[in-house]
């Protein structure tokens, strides 16, 4: 706009002025409301965080909002027409708020009201309605669940299988580990399965022992290789069965480690831990204790609330049973293996972690022991 100005008086209005300058009028801008209706729903380490806009923009539109946390004000900011924004870098097991604020080109406004409080946390172990996933034998029953790895024949003396077990028997594609039952069928003589993770070399370690003729079985805690598969070795000649009963989800709190011997009572070059700590202490006496540390080995780190193991008696005196329990607590009434005379018997033991980062392990009977690491639950799980 331009102006010109009259004068008037009683004779009648002056001639127009020369015109002013050119002038743009333009709306006063403040800066936006107060963004309202702030939620969250928390995740692993992260939470999403949603909002309504403001009833007024401030006479600008809005170029953005910013997310802030409380407790350790992480931030995200948020430039497209969406009303969410997920705020990463939480810690796991705190509880967190949040406010939002608007800004346009007058700034920022005022923060919203805080969101309810949620609780990140990682997740957890995760169980399937049993599935088998390996069959070696061939007829009509003997299945699989989707007919993959269905047949395929025994696995040879000194050889390994190669098993795919993501995406499959409802595991998904993105798993840290998962749980297994591990069975030898009618092996061509005594030995063990080895379950490792494909990609890396087959450990020292043990999971299932048979006698020829056996069908013997474990659960195990495998993690998972390249490809989403595990390996078996087999020392003898052996059928194969395999099924799967849950996983970890990759970021969960419990974690897998690639199997190691922490403790080998016997003597010799065959017969070695991971570290050259435990091994060939001697046999453990009828009714006594061994105590064993575990944490800050074979991948156990040192805060850690229980350890998942694979617990072998070797040829014992006679029948009895093993008890693995805390250091620094009394043995329980309870058995985690349970043995004849001359056996070789394993089993799977979660066993929670003692003093000292020990585990113990009461002996009926008069046993060499042989114990594998195969994963861990921290002490503090998200």
């Amino acid at each position: 706009y331009t102006f010109t100005v009259t004068a008037t008086n009683a004779a009648g209005d002056s001639p127009a002025s020369t015109e002013s300058g050119a002038v743009t009028p333009v709306a006063s801008v403040t800066v936006p409301g107060v963004p309202t209706a702030v939620s969250a729903t928390a995740g692993n380490g992260q939470a999403t965080v949603v909002w309504t806009a403001p009833v007024s923009d401030g006479g600008s539109e809005i170029s953005g909002y910013t997310v802030t946390s409380s407790p350790d004000n992480k931030t995200c900011a948020w430039t497209t027409g969406e009303l969410t924004c997920v705020v990463t870098g939480l810690t796991n097991a705190t509880a967190y708020t949040f406010t939002v604020t608007a800004t346009n080109t007058a700034g920022d406004s005022p923060a919203s009201t805080e969101s309810g409080a949620v609780t990140p946390v990682a997740p957890m172990v995760q169980s399937v309605s049993p599935g088998r996933v390996l069959e070696s034998r061939s007829g009509l029953a003997y299945q699989t669940v989707d007919d993959l790895f269905e047949g395929v024949g025994r696995v040879g003396a000194g050889q390994v299988a190669e098993l795919k077990v993501t995406g499959r028997a409802g595991v998904p594609d993105d798993v840290e580990a998962v749980f297994l039952n591990v069975v030898a069928v009618n092996p061509s003589g005594p030995g063990y399965l080895t379950v490792f993770p494909c990609g890396s070399t087959a450990p020292l370690a043990a999971n299932v022992n048979y006698s020829g003729g056996d069908i013997a079985a474990n659960a195990v805690l495998a993690k998972v290789g390249d490809g989403g598969k595990i390996c078996v070795f087999t020392l003898a000649a052996t059928d194969l069965v395999i099924d799967v009963n849950g996983f970890i989800p990759a970021g969960a709190g419990t974690e897998s480690v690639s199997p190691g011997r922490v403790l080998e009572s016997r003597s010799g070059l065959a017969y070695q831990t991971v570290d050259d700590l435990f091994e060939g202490v001697g046999r453990v006496g009828a009714g006594q204790v061994a105590e064993l540390k575990v944490t800050g080995r074979a991948g156990v780190p040192d805060d850690v609330e229980a350890v998942f193991l694979n617990v072998v008696a070797v040829n014992p005196s006679g029948p009895g049973y093993l008890t693995v329990f805390p250091c620094g607590s009394t043995a329980p009434l309870a058995a985690n293996v349970n043995y004849s005379g001359g056996d070789i018997a394993a089993n799977a033991v979660l066993a929670k972690v003692g003093d000292g980062g020990k585990i113990c392990v009461f002996t009926l009977a008069a046993t060499d022991l042989v114990i594998d690491v195969n994963g861990f639950t921290p002490a503090a799980i998200g």
